[in-house]
């Protein structure tokens, strides 16, 4: 069922702990990407590894060692200030980051393998682990988390302990979810029962969403299940319906069948673009270019040179939160040598605090998760 423990720990593995949900929710996925080139990285996962990597400097050397751009450094103080919240709840023995992580199964074969952001170990029998998350999506709470349990069971077996503290926690929508875990036969039984039905010869390819965002073979365009799910989708022209006419349940699959070929989409347009690049036109596409946003980045100069009073000129102008409060707290920590920065946040909080305008909170659909449906 496993592989051998001769298996090398730095590629990624059909099994880790990120993958197991995609296995889960489309078990036919694990031998449909088998053999399948590595797809190339995205901005969004650029930007997560330089989070990742940040974060990582900052907690092991205490400062970061390179310029970030503002909205870079509002998710890595997020980050660094939610590791400093947990850090100061226990007296933790050590703290280690990009820690690898592998779990032997009874015969002795590695069944997974995968690495923990932040591994966090005081003197209790508790291990604690940190997930960090980049995107704009929300990941399934903590409780019910196919990479908690695995990153759980991992540590549980890698650190001699008999619970494992999982925290999850993305900045980009302030979502927080945690879990204690301590039952490892149970986490075991399941991550292993989610591998054989994956290995299984007639296991089965389920589209959706969540499993083919991520999937090699559904970007590929090589998934068949995929192909026909796209071919009968085109075919609902030949029965023709109202939106309104459909109940809530064929509604969302709908959405859901659309979704699940928005990643194949995306590798299309990439790969049209690149043939326009190199050759000019693709069919009957071309690239159009378009004017770039406008902005002043010399304040003072445009100020000076617009000829407007202050109140006028003030009143076309709007200020990023963050660099205002970075300059406000290095202002009061020099006039005050003691302060942390923390109290200095506070006293930001309190002056400005009236002035801050937030925007409009947006509202996401998030999928229903199957325990939800069957408890509601």
């Amino acid at each position: 069922m496993a592989e051998t423990m001769t298996e090398t720990m730095t590629k990624h593995h059909p099994f880790g702990p990120s993958v197991l949900y995609r296995r889960d929710l489309c078990p036919g996925s694990y031998k449909a990407e088998l053999n399948l080139p590595e797809l190339p990285g995205t901005k969004a996962a650029a930007f997560g590894t330089k989070m990742h990597e940040g974060i990582a400097t900052w907690i092991q050397k205490g400062a970061l060692e390179q310029t970030y751009t503002q909205e870079e450094m509002e998710f890595l103080n997020k980050m660094f200030s939610m590791y400093k919240r947990i850090a100061s709840e226990y007296e933790y023995l050590w703290t280690r980051t990009e820690e690898p992580l592998k779990f032997i199964d009874m015969n002795g074969a590695l069944l997974f393998s995968g690495t923990a952001d932040v591994v966090m170990n005081n003197n209790s029998d508790c291990i604690t682990i940190i997930d960090w998350k980049t995107g704009f999506q929300m990941v399934p709470q903590a409780k019910d988390n196919h990479q908690g349990a695995a990153y759980a069971l991992a540590a549980m077996q890698t650190f001699q302990k008999t619970k494992c503290r999982v925290i999850f926690y993305n900045p980009a929508i302030d979502q927080f979810t945690e879990c204690v875990f301590s039952n490892w036969k149970v986490l075991y039984e399941e991550i292993a029962e989610i591998i054989t039905k994956a290995q299984a010869e007639d296991a089965p390819r389920v589209c959706g969403e969540r499993q083919c965002q991520y999937c090699k073979a559904a970007r590929h365009g090589t998934c068949p299940t995929l192909r026909a799910s796209l071919t009968d989708l085109s075919m609902q022209k030949e029965r023709p319906y109202s939106l309104d006419d459909l109940t809530d349940q064929q509604l969302s699959q709908l959405l859901d069948q659309c979704r699940a070929a928005a990643p194949l989409i995306e590798e299309i347009d990439k790969k049209v673009r690149e043939r326009i690049t190199a050759n000019g036109i693709c069919g009957q596409y071309k690239l159009k270019e378009r004017a770039g946003a406008r902005k002043i980045e010399n304040i003072l100069e445009a100020y000076q040179k617009t000829g407007l009073n202050s109140e006028e000129f003030l009143a076309c102008c709007s200020v990023s939160v963050l660099p205002l409060e970075k300059a406000f707290v290095a202002h009061l920590k020099e006039k005050k040598k003691k302060i942390k920065s923390e109290e200095a946040k506070a006293i930001f909080n309190e002056v400005l605090g009236d002035t801050i305008v937030k925007k409009e909170p947006t509202k996401m659909l998030v999928r229903i998760e199957q325990k939800e449906l069957l408890s509601a």
